[in-house]
């Protein structure tokens, strides 16, 4: 559940009002789920991990943990958050009337549709060795992942806007589709740091590593439907509120939780193998349909 707002102008070009031009913006807060989990490492203390597919070379994959504390060996903390952001959107439009009465209207609509959806994931972890007599005793290892998609839709809008109107009560709708190009960018960073007298830091985390960190870009085709119904009550021929449901819907969106690779050849750890075989985790371009709905309400003022 995300708060949002939308603002919707517009100026009638004839006096017979056949013909209108306008804009639209709208904006969603965004939204960040959490994650975390602690352990000291005791003998009654959870042993915590992050659980990866294990691809060792001329090994078949098995199920294995990165382990961030164990018992008696080391102490740790795992930390991570997904957050969707920047969901925004914008239209130019023009309006021309194709038939009307007076209690109806209906009107093709036809203009420009912009979009952008943002969305990130994030992982960290933290463990220092606490067993004196083992000789890593007193090493801190640090790892960061860091997950980054961004997708921006342009298109061109065409559809139909309607109006029924009986009293002071109206129902307004707009019924578009969108049709352009979108594109997608997935961004992998990640490093880890051990510390022991000194500190060293190499390029990969976890599911972030020299495999399938960079900046991962591609252009797709996409459709962008999206249904809008309104209902007014008119307080004075200038003034009324309305209340509504709307509903969004956008192809081929690229998310950061479908780019994350959870098979891992784990020889890479630590800046290890420079030439993995096999090349795990690899970037493959994942995409999906992405839809938002909501009830909508607020004020209009015609003059």
């Amino acid at each position: 559940m995300q708060p949002g707002g939308r603002v919707t102008f517009g100026i009638w070009l004839d006096p017979e009002h056949n013909v209108a031009a306008g804009g639209r913006f709208f904006g969603l807060g965004g939204d960040t789920t959490h994650f975390s989990a602690t352990s000291a490492g005791g003998p009654t203390d959870p042993v915590i991990g992050v659980p990866f597919v294990d691809a060792l070379p001329n090994t078949p994959p098995f199920n294995n943990a990165f382990l961030v504390s164990e018992t008696g060996v080391r102490s740790g903390s795992i930390s991570s958050q997904a957050t969707t952001n920047n969901i925004i959107g914008a239209e130019a439009f023009t309006e021309i009337m194709m038939m009307r009465d007076s209690r109806r209207r209906v009107d093709l609509v036809a203009g420009y549709q912009f979009l952008r959806l943002d969305d990130s994931f994030a992982l960290n972890t933290n463990a220092q060795y606490i067993d004196p007599f083992d000789p890593r005793f007193g090493t801190t290892i640090t790892t960061s992942d860091r997950f980054t998609a961004h997708n921006q839709f342009h298109g061109g809008q065409l559809g139909l806007r309607g109006r029924m109107a009986r009293g002071q009560w109206s129902l307004n709708t707009l019924g578009v589709v969108s049709i352009g190009n979108v594109n997608q960018q997935v961004i992998i960073a990640g490093n880890n740091t051990v510390t022991f007298g000194g500190a060293s830091t190499t390029p990969g985390g976890i599911f972030s590593q020299p495999t399938n960190i960079g900046t991962h870009t591609q252009n797709r085709f996409a459709f962008l439907p999206q249904l809008n119904a309104n209902l007014n009550y008119n307080v004075t021929p200038n003034l009324s509120f309305h209340i509504g449901y709307n509903i969004i819907w956008i192809s081929n969106v690229a998310l950061t939780g479908d780019h994350i690779d959870t098979t891992i050849n784990e020889t890479q750890f630590f800046g290890g193998n420079a030439n993995p075989n096999p090349a795990r985790p690899h970037f493959v371009f994942n995409d999906r349909d992405y839809w938002l709905q909501g009830i909508n309400y607020g004020m209009n003022w015609d003059f």
